[in-house]
């Protein structure tokens, strides 16, 4: 969490953010709040990164995705609500307008990036990259300040495996190297790679793949998720895909030493959980979640979020992690391996 603050106050001095003391001061005294409650179950802060769900609408069908198993799939969060969730938690650094869809699907995702920026937020998301060019062409001026392609494999083969039949790796490198010969100071790009048995065997050639685009400056990996909710959408052979809590250790090792090698930035996304403390994910209806990993959960309207803060459950989840225990609605989360 200390990496994601100093990160902000990059950003923050950068863009001048800092300078504007009319919400600059509430969110510096809402980062010393977090920081005095993260021993504790009952906290008084507003969070300091939030997830908004923009679509759970997408152009692709992959076999590891939970979206087919949500009841509010294909939907876009127009911008009255998004206004409102925004609103909502004034003192947020940190913004992902990503969910369980293609975020870039919504036409107002740019709007909403304009927005979030130009209140002193830092603007990020998550992208296929199976995108029309005329699409494609506006990120570059785009208020976003980093944008993730997510990506299994190297080989067009695998890739749609992963992917689904209407899937196209042409159609993502072509993408990136529009990007690449277009490119400015902003945004940062990178990669978002999920890996399982059969891929990390590819270890390599996403980090070659990395660097011949010039844009790409870091590498994020993260694991299929094992919670029963996500199990739920993994068929058989992909539930034996899964790598589990013994070998992620292995993994994270070779990863370092493979940023090392190619000399490019490269992380595990398996940090310990800090959800419950400062962060905030709201779907694409606009209800406030402990986590972006509770899904066909039913809350509270976005406009009694603070209360949610104090009540029972996310008391409870605070109170067993602080324990060392696996609270009971984040069984086998991948986030309680640390």
């Amino acid at each position: 969490m200390n990496a994601y603050l100093l990160r902000y106050l990059r950003f923050a001095i950068s863009s001048g953010a800092v300078f504007r003391l009319s919400f600059f001061k509430d969110r510096v005294r809402n980062v010393l709040k977090l920081l005095g409650s993260l021993r504790k179950s009952d906290i008084h802060n507003d969070p300091i990164y939030s997830e908004i769900e923009v679509s759970t609408a997408c152009n692709l069908m992959c076999k590891f995705c939970v979206r087919p198993l949500l009841r509010n799939r294909d939907r876009l969060m127009q911008p009255d609500l998004f206004l409102k969730v925004l609103d909502a938690i004034p003192n947020t650094l940190f913004l992902n307008l990503q969910g369980e869809g293609e975020p870039f699907l919504n036409g107002h995702i740019f709007e909403y990036a304009a927005i979030a920026r130009k209140r002193g937020i830092y603007c990020l998301t998550c992208t296929n990259l199976n995108l029309p060019s005329s699409v494609v062409e506006r990120l570059p001026s785009s208020w976003i300040n980093e944008i993730n392609v997510s990506l299994e494999s190297t080989s067009s083969e695998a890739y749609r495996n992963f992917r689904g039949d209407r899937s196209d790796f042409e159609v993502l490198t072509n993408n990136l190297e529009y990007l690449n010969r277009v490119r400015r100071n902003r945004p940062r790009y990178g990669l978002w790679i999920t890996l399982t048995r059969s891929n990390i065997r590819e270890l390599d050639n996403f980090f070659v793949l990395a660097k011949a685009y010039e844009i790409l400056q870091h590498l994020r990996f993260q694991f299929l998720q094992p919670k029963a909710n996500y199990r739920a959408a993994y068929s058989d052979e992909l539930q034996k895909d899964t790598i589990d809590q013994k070998a992620s250790t292995a993994i994270e090792e070779l990863i370092k030493r493979k940023s090392k090698k190619y000399r490019i930035k490269a992380s595990v996304y398996s940090e310990k959980c800090r959800w419950p403390w400062g962060g905030m994910f709201f779907d694409v209806e606009g209800a406030p979640h402990p986590c972006c990993l509770f899904k066909n959960v039913s809350v509270s309207p976005v406009a009694n979020y603070h209360s949610l803060l104090s009540n029972e459950l996310w008391i409870n989840i605070r109170r067993d992690l602080l324990a060392g225990c696996d609270p009971p609605p984040c069984q086998n989360c991948l986030f309680l391996w640390k």
